[in-house]
Protein backbone atom coordinates (compact mmCIF):
# COMPACT_ATOMS: atom_id res chain seq x y z
CA UNK A 1 0.00 0.00 0.00
CA UNK A 2 1.61 3.29 -1.09
CA UNK A 3 0.21 6.21 0.99
CA UNK A 4 1.23 9.73 0.37
CA UNK A 5 2.76 12.22 2.46
CA UNK A 6 1.12 15.36 1.35
CA UNK A 7 1.69 18.79 1.30
CA UNK A 8 3.19 20.75 -2.15
CA UNK A 9 6.19 21.17 -3.61
CA UNK A 10 8.66 23.70 -5.72
CA UNK A 11 10.35 21.32 -8.32
CA UNK A 12 13.39 21.92 -10.45
CA UNK A 13 15.14 19.61 -12.66
CA UNK A 14 17.94 19.85 -14.85
CA UNK A 15 18.47 17.37 -18.33
CA UNK A 16 16.78 14.10 -17.89
CA UNK A 17 15.77 15.61 -14.50
CA UNK A 18 14.20 17.97 -16.14
CA UNK A 19 11.66 15.86 -18.79
CA UNK A 20 11.10 13.48 -15.11
CA UNK A 21 9.84 16.64 -13.30
CA UNK A 22 7.65 17.69 -16.77
CA UNK A 23 6.05 14.04 -16.41
CA UNK A 24 5.29 14.33 -12.85
CA UNK A 25 3.63 17.84 -13.48
CA UNK A 26 1.50 17.27 -16.67
CA UNK A 27 0.55 14.02 -14.02
CA UNK A 28 -1.04 16.68 -12.16
CA UNK A 29 1.27 16.11 -8.96
CA UNK A 30 0.63 18.94 -6.27
CA UNK A 31 3.63 20.72 -7.72
CA UNK A 32 3.19 24.36 -6.71
CA UNK A 33 5.89 25.81 -9.33
CA UNK A 34 8.17 23.95 -12.09
CA UNK A 35 11.54 24.99 -13.07
CA UNK A 36 13.38 23.49 -16.15
CA UNK A 37 16.92 23.76 -17.39
CA UNK A 38 17.20 22.19 -20.38
CA UNK A 39 15.13 18.95 -20.83
CA UNK A 40 16.92 17.11 -23.38
CA UNK A 41 14.24 16.83 -26.17
CA UNK A 42 14.47 17.04 -29.88
CA UNK A 43 11.43 18.69 -32.06
CA UNK A 44 9.88 16.99 -33.99
CA UNK A 45 11.66 16.65 -37.25
CA UNK A 46 14.85 16.85 -36.17
CA UNK A 47 17.47 15.25 -37.93
CA UNK A 48 19.86 14.45 -34.96
CA UNK A 49 18.03 12.56 -33.51
CA UNK A 50 18.98 9.38 -31.06
CA UNK A 51 19.39 6.07 -32.70
CA UNK A 52 16.11 3.72 -31.78
CA UNK A 53 18.24 1.03 -29.97
CA UNK A 54 19.94 3.00 -27.94
CA UNK A 55 18.45 2.17 -24.67
CA UNK A 56 18.93 -1.75 -26.08
CA UNK A 57 22.52 -0.69 -26.47
CA UNK A 58 23.16 0.77 -23.29
CA UNK A 59 21.58 -2.27 -21.00
CA UNK A 60 23.35 -4.34 -23.11
CA UNK A 61 26.85 -2.42 -22.32
CA UNK A 62 25.73 -1.96 -18.11
CA UNK A 63 24.82 -5.85 -18.15
CA UNK A 64 28.31 -6.67 -19.81
CA UNK A 65 29.81 -4.57 -17.21
CA UNK A 66 31.14 -2.12 -19.99
CA UNK A 67 30.48 1.08 -18.42
CA UNK A 68 33.16 3.32 -19.89
CA UNK A 69 31.76 2.40 -23.62
CA UNK A 70 28.44 3.24 -22.43
CA UNK A 71 29.19 6.71 -20.84
CA UNK A 72 31.14 7.08 -24.08
CA UNK A 73 28.23 5.63 -26.57
CA UNK A 74 25.57 8.17 -24.84
CA UNK A 75 27.76 11.34 -24.58
CA UNK A 76 28.56 10.53 -28.81
CA UNK A 77 24.75 10.49 -29.29
CA UNK A 78 24.03 13.82 -27.39
CA UNK A 79 26.32 15.17 -29.75
CA UNK A 80 29.85 15.48 -27.42
CA UNK A 81 33.10 15.83 -30.08
CA UNK A 82 34.91 12.54 -29.99
CA UNK A 83 37.71 14.71 -29.06
CA UNK A 84 35.63 16.10 -26.09
CA UNK A 85 34.64 12.26 -25.09
CA UNK A 86 38.77 11.08 -25.38
CA UNK A 87 39.70 14.48 -23.20
CA UNK A 88 37.04 13.61 -20.07
CA UNK A 89 38.43 10.30 -20.38
CA UNK A 90 41.65 11.60 -18.97
CA UNK A 91 39.76 14.07 -16.23
CA UNK A 92 39.11 12.70 -12.93
CA UNK A 93 35.27 13.25 -13.12
CA UNK A 94 35.40 9.46 -15.62
CA UNK A 95 35.53 7.49 -12.72
CA UNK A 96 32.61 9.55 -11.38
CA UNK A 97 30.65 9.36 -14.69
CA UNK A 98 31.37 5.30 -14.93
CA UNK A 99 30.38 5.13 -11.64
CA UNK A 100 26.41 5.94 -12.31
CA UNK A 101 26.97 4.41 -16.21
CA UNK A 102 23.85 2.11 -15.12
CA UNK A 103 21.56 4.96 -14.66
CA UNK A 104 22.08 5.83 -18.53
CA UNK A 105 19.37 3.43 -19.66
CA UNK A 106 16.78 5.26 -17.23
CA UNK A 107 17.40 8.63 -18.93
CA UNK A 108 16.68 7.30 -22.17
CA UNK A 109 13.45 5.84 -20.72
CA UNK A 110 12.38 9.11 -19.24
CA UNK A 111 13.14 10.06 -22.51
CA UNK A 112 11.40 8.33 -24.63
CA UNK A 113 13.94 8.52 -27.80
CA UNK A 114 14.17 11.89 -27.08
CA UNK A 115 11.24 13.19 -28.59
CA UNK A 116 9.56 16.09 -27.29
CA UNK A 117 6.25 15.68 -25.08
CA UNK A 118 3.89 18.43 -26.96
CA UNK A 119 0.83 16.81 -25.46
CA UNK A 120 2.75 16.72 -21.96
CA UNK A 121 3.75 19.76 -22.24
CA UNK A 122 -0.10 21.20 -23.14
CA UNK A 123 -0.79 20.05 -19.85
CA UNK A 124 1.39 21.80 -17.47
CA UNK A 125 -1.11 23.83 -15.14
CA UNK A 126 1.45 25.75 -12.72
CA UNK A 127 4.02 28.41 -13.50
CA UNK A 128 6.89 27.21 -14.88
CA UNK A 129 10.52 28.33 -15.67
CA UNK A 130 12.19 27.06 -18.86
CA UNK A 131 16.03 28.15 -19.10
CA UNK A 132 18.33 27.21 -21.33
CA UNK A 133 22.28 28.30 -21.63
CA UNK A 134 22.95 30.28 -24.76
CA UNK A 135 26.29 28.71 -25.20
CA UNK A 136 24.45 25.28 -25.29
CA UNK A 137 23.62 22.83 -28.50
CA UNK A 138 21.57 24.05 -31.24
CA UNK A 139 18.92 21.32 -30.66
CA UNK A 140 18.63 21.83 -27.17
CA UNK A 141 17.96 25.45 -27.10
CA UNK A 142 15.35 24.58 -30.14
CA UNK A 143 13.72 22.28 -27.39
CA UNK A 144 13.87 24.98 -24.55
CA UNK A 145 11.86 27.10 -26.78
CA UNK A 146 9.44 24.79 -28.51
CA UNK A 147 8.11 24.00 -25.09
CA UNK A 148 8.04 27.44 -24.17
CA UNK A 149 5.59 28.24 -26.86
CA UNK A 150 3.73 25.16 -25.47
CA UNK A 151 3.91 25.59 -21.51
CA UNK A 152 0.74 28.04 -20.88
CA UNK A 153 2.15 29.84 -18.16
CA UNK A 154 5.65 30.29 -18.63
CA UNK A 155 8.98 32.33 -18.46
CA UNK A 156 12.17 31.51 -21.38
CA UNK A 157 15.01 32.34 -19.82
CA UNK A 158 18.64 32.24 -21.76
CA UNK A 159 21.56 32.35 -19.45
CA UNK A 160 24.63 34.08 -21.13
CA UNK A 161 27.56 31.99 -21.66
CA UNK A 162 26.15 28.92 -19.71
CA UNK A 163 25.82 25.46 -21.36
CA UNK A 164 24.25 22.08 -20.48
CA UNK A 165 26.76 22.24 -17.36
CA UNK A 166 25.07 25.27 -15.82
CA UNK A 167 26.83 27.12 -13.23
CA UNK A 168 25.11 27.01 -9.47
CA UNK A 169 25.83 30.78 -9.87
CA UNK A 170 24.41 31.76 -12.52
CA UNK A 171 20.95 29.42 -12.25
CA UNK A 172 20.42 29.75 -8.53
CA UNK A 173 19.56 33.28 -8.31
CA UNK A 174 17.09 32.92 -11.08
CA UNK A 175 15.30 30.42 -9.40
CA UNK A 176 15.51 31.98 -5.98
CA UNK A 177 13.71 34.65 -7.83
CA UNK A 178 11.10 32.91 -9.46
CA UNK A 179 10.14 30.79 -6.60
CA UNK A 180 9.87 33.89 -4.53
CA UNK A 181 7.50 35.59 -7.15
Amino acid sequence: MIQEAGGSAYVFGISSGAALSLAAAAKGLNITKLALYEPPFEMPGATDGAPRDMLLQLKTMVAEDRRGDAVKYFMKVVGVPSFGIFVMTLLPIWKKLKAVAHTLPYDIAILDGFALPEDRAKAIRVPTLVAAGTKTSEPLKRSVKRLSELIPDNQLKMLDGQTHNVSEKAIAPILINFFKG
